[in-house]
């Protein structure tokens, strides 16, 4: 992950401690589901990634109308406003530039 986040312009911070790999303990169930309050904020915050979802599922040429239908069914029962939006209060960022540097360096 660090290899694919330095290339795309990030920084290689990313260690064992911020990836868990052992979920020893159970859970508390307040612990597993997120509240109505932090699903909206956590569809706000991935908006543009669901526009984009949105975009790859539209333009899909190896899915059928009924599971498109079924993902976007998914889609409006979990973030109900961006699945309906075709734009997010946040510009999409422009990763134009960092993809042709990646490129070049997965060339080499």
């Amino acid at each position: 992950w660090n290899t694919i986040e330095t290339l795309l312009g990030g920084a290689a911070d990313l260690t064992k401690e911020s990836l868990p790999v052992n979920n020893q303990y159970e859970k508390k169930p307040e612990e597993v589901y997120l509240s109505d309050t932090a699903k909206v904020a956590l569809c706000e915050t991935l908006c543009n990634e669901i526009q984009v979802y949105k975009m790859i599922l539209k333009r899909a040429q190896n899915i059928k109308e009924e599971h498109y239908m079924e993902s976007m069914q998914e889609l409006i029962t979990s973030c109900p406003r961006e699945a309906v939006e075709e734009s997010c209060a946040d510009d999409m960022p422009n990763i134009k530039l960092k993809v042709e540097e990646a490129k070049g360096k997965l060339i080499r």
